[in-house]
């Protein structure tokens, strides 16, 4: 991050003009006692000096304060790392001050404003109950204010997609409704065009390309599956026969391209999900076998170098630049060491009636096991 260096710029500035303290005293109309202070740290200018001394280096006064209101992708990827690491180690209030300082320094960077929100969301239920409504409230006008500020237009669209996440932790669930009906209304051509541009890279003889971006849609669309199939479990409750085609057919997917290692995080989701679905349904067999599934994702999750939501095989093979930038853009929910705290306390919670069961048990040591 860019800390404000004025002390230190004067310096710089004027040795690199070869000038003397005196001649800057002079064009600035002060005393050479004061622009040693200056330079020292002992004193600051006053505000009405500043575009003086802008004028006589030929710089900013942002350059002269040492301040950039914009930050690069690599240092936004940093500090939200860095903040989900301090939640796993500090109370959520100590954590919370720190975000609310950052982004009214950075308070026209959008983009970085955008991922304090999602990184707030991710955690806002460590919060003390009296406190996240507050939090929820400020991630909600960020939002807003990103949807109004910002000329990136796909920052804009994205914001006002998560913004109904936060509309529904708070009970605003028809605005978040009427938002998303419009939003990814599937006749809207802009969430059906990835195959033009497949097709485009082919037209142009770029096969590379057209081999990367279609294998980098595919992971989409299969994170998609497993998203929409979790949703359909909870949908389809009161239908065990649904829910076991789903699982089933799930099953058949993630064998096929091998889902527990390309993409362990998601897939393991859907594992622990159908679990506990069919636990509820007195379905104990089934649901041993989605949770060893589960700890199978899971060893391949904590197994990689980062919790990252794709990994290459033999089969995506060209992903290339794109693990780059999914690395950059990468919101894991939680730090590791989180992770692993929440899932080993609440692993079980979902599972009473499995409480005594001799493989449960098992299962539940290969996880610790998995997790140390």
């Amino acid at each position: 991050m860019n800390e404000l260096k004025l002390s230190e710029n004067l310096v710089r500035l004027r040795r690199e003009k070869n000038v003397t303290q005196e001649a800057l005293a002079a064009f600035v109309g002060v005393t050479k006692g004061a622009v040693s202070k200056w330079e020292n740290g002992t004193t600051l200018p006053d505000v009405a000096t500043l575009p003086l001394l802008a004028s006589f280096f030929d710089v900013t006064v942002d350059e002269i304060l040492g301040y950039t209101p914009q930050i690069s992708s690599e240092e936004i990827g940093e500090i939200y790392k860095k903040l989900a690491r301090d939640f796993a180690k500090q109370p959520f209030e100590a954590v919370w001050q720190q975000i609310q300082a950052l982004t009214r320094r950075y308070y026209s960077c959008h983009p970085f404003l955008f991922r304090m929100c999602v990184l707030l969301v991710n955690h806002f239920q460590l919060a003390d109950a009296a406190l996240q409504p507050q939090v929820l409230a400020e991630a909600e006008r960020l939002l807003e204010h990103v949807q109004v500020e910002a000329t990136d237009r796909e920052l804009a669209r994205d914001a006002r997609i998560f913004e109904t996440m936060v509309q529904m932790q708070i009970g605003k669930v028809e605005e978040a409704i009427a938002t998303l009906e419009d939003a990814l209304d599937p006749m809207h051509l802009a969430n059906s065009s990835e195959g033009l541009l497949v097709s485009a890279y082919q037209m142009h003889g770029d096969l590379e390309k057209a081999d990367s971006f279609a294998q980098l849609q595919l992971l989409f669309a299969l994170q998609s599956l497993l998203g929409m199939s979790g949703a359909l479990l909870r949908t389809s409750a009161t239908s065990p026969e649904r829910v076991r085609e789903t699982v089933a057919r799930v099953d058949a997917v993630a064998r096929a391209y091998d889902l527990a290692q390309v993409m362990p995080n998601a897939v393991g989701q859907f594992n622990y999900q159908a679990a506990a679905m069919l636990c509820a349904l007195g379905d104990c067999e089934g649901a041993l076998a989605q949770l060893e599934q589960f700890v199978q994702a899971m060893a391949a999750l904590f197994g990689a170098d980062d919790l990252q939501p794709f990994m290459a095989d033999a089969y995506f093979d060209k992903l290339g630049s794109w693990q780059q930038k999914l690395r950059e853009n990468n919101d894991t929910p939680r730090d590791r060491a989180t992770v692993r705290q929440e899932l080993l306390a609440h692993f079980a919670d979902p599972f009473a009636a499995l409480a005594e069961n001799a493989e449960f048990r098992r299962i539940q040591a290969k996880l610790k096991a998995v997790m140390a």
